[in-house]
């Protein structure tokens, strides 16, 4: 499990996932004030169940922690045990499901910003042996409006990368030190590190009413970055992309069809940027007649020296598994099998190695014409009372 965090996750965690009250993928974003809750919600991969305890804590816009006591901002108290709690029913692997719904009776936000919804056990949650898993969560209290449009890069990176544009609207708010308390933060896709190109954009004054955020020492976000899909809520008969299916005792297997390399992620239809939906066709339950597969993934490849090939999973915003692939020299391909939740899973392959110092998938899936992006866009204000960065203003749009 790998997130952009200050916090440590368990070993044992796995499937993490927020949703809505309709078991859908939800973006982790409630407005202050807001009663209707989201779902948190991953799996212990262990046979008893253990008590585990939740708590709200205040960062700043880059998701640092801040030193102000968490009574200043949450509602109710400030420590909270988990109740919603089942044994995963007739699986061959022993799990325990977690559902916290949050905001609730128990616990809420008085201040807009960013947060972290810290999981964990015993009594100290800052303890690292104790932290279990951190879920994203951003509060919203509209003040300003906000615009945003994508444009395309310029020179090299013309054919792979957009460049944001942003307006923000004050709407008669005053604000003593506009260039030092005002900023824009945006987020691509689910991937919170995605914000890294347009963090700290400069502040141009077109007119009384209207501000333009620029960037332009920014290339901008890249365009595409498919991922790849694969569909193994029944498996009797192998389902979307799988090959063949074995039904063991004891952890039952799927293989996964061969993925060539720089072939063309999506299979001809919208990128849907990472989404995992976990649970089984069965109507019961999504979460617990879901089983562990033991799911074996191939990518042909030639072998490379100056890096690792990681197969990725994306299951929640700021949240994703990733697994080291080992090299088949009979095969001439890249192989691993990892225990992984029954249902809609995409995947993508990424190269982490000295060629490309962002990360990029240039090297394995690449950027097709047909990905569908989303962006989420925060304005901060620094607020000089609570010494906290809050979220006075928040725009989301598409972009294919």
């Amino acid at each position: 499990m790998s997130q952009l965090s200050p916090f440590s996750n368990a070993v044992n965690v796995r499937s993490a996932a927020v949703t809505d009250a309709q078991g859908d993928n939800a973006y982790p974003l409630i407005e202050l004030g807001q009663t209707v809750p989201l779902y948190f919600q991953f799996d212990l991969i262990q046979e008893d169940r253990e008590w585990l305890k939740y708590t709200l804590v205040h960062a700043d816009w880059e998701g640092r922690l801040c030193s102000v006591d968490r009574s200043e901002y949450t509602r109710g108290f400030v420590e909270q045990e988990i109740q919603d709690m089942e044994f995963g029913y007739n699986t061959t692997t022993n799990y325990i499901h977690y559902q916290l719904s949050f905001p609730n009776d128990f616990m809420s936000p008085t201040q807009s910003g960013r947060y972290w919804l810290v999981i964990f056990k015993n009594d100290n949650w800052e303890d690292a042996v104790n932290q279990v898993i951190a879920y994203p969560l951003f509060v919203v209290q509209p003040q300003m409006n906000l615009m945003a449009k994508m444009e395309k890069a310029s020179g090299e990176n013309v054919f792979s990368h957009e460049i944001l544009h942003v307006e923000a609207y004050p709407n008669h708010n005053n604000f003593a030190d506009i260039p030092r308390d005002i900023r824009i933060q945006a987020f691509q896709n689910l991937d919170l590190k995605s914000s890294s190109k347009s963090l700290t954009p400069s502040v141009t004054f077109i007119q009384p009413q209207q501000w333009t955020f620029l960037d332009p020492n920014s290339t901008g976000f890249a365009g595409g970055n498919e991922w790849r899909m694969i569909d193994t809520r029944q498996i009797i008969s192998p389902g979307l992309h799988i090959n063949y299916t074995l039904p063991n005792q004891d952890l039952p297997e799927v293989f996964v069809q061969v993925d060539e390399s720089n072939a063309k992620g999506h299979y001809g239809w919208d990128d849907t940027n990472g989404r995992c939906h976990f649970g089984t066709t069965l109507k019961e339950s999504k979460a617990l007649n879901a089983d562990y597969l033991m799911t074996h993934f191939e990518y042909r490849s030639r072998a490379f020296t100056d890096g690792v090939l990681a197969l990725e999973l994306c299951t929640a915003p700021g949240i994703k598994e990733m697994i080291l692939c080992s090299y088949d020299n009979d095969k001439k391909a890249y192989v691993v099998a990892v225990p992984m939740k029954q249902g809609v899973i995409n995947y993508r392959y990424r190269w982490i190695g000295d060629h490309s110092a962002d990360e990029e998938l240039r090297y394995t899936e690449g950027n097709f014409a047909a990905t569908r992006n989303d962006y989420h866009l925060f304005l901060y204000q620094r607020d000089p009372l609570y010494q906290m960065d809050k979220i006075i203003g928040y725009y989301f749009f598409v972009e294919k």
